[in-house]
């Protein structure tokens, strides 16, 4: 397990990349806390292909 701060690094580390905390979730957020997992999935895969079109 890393913690937060160790994830973060990494994610810096890593052009594109984003990193984020789901509150009372551990390892398996989509089946932890389905709903906000979703969501972050949902909101990268959207910003990713913003950039692949050129909008961002």
């Amino acid at each position: 397990m890393f913690r937060v701060h160790v994830v973060r690094k990494m994610a810096d580390s890593v052009e594109g990349s984003t990193t984020g905390v789901l509150p009372h979730t551990g390892h398996l957020a989509v089946r932890e806390n389905s709903d906000a997992g979703n969501a972050e999935i949902d909101a990268f895969m959207g910003y990713r292909t913003a950039v692949r079109s050129g909008a961002v």
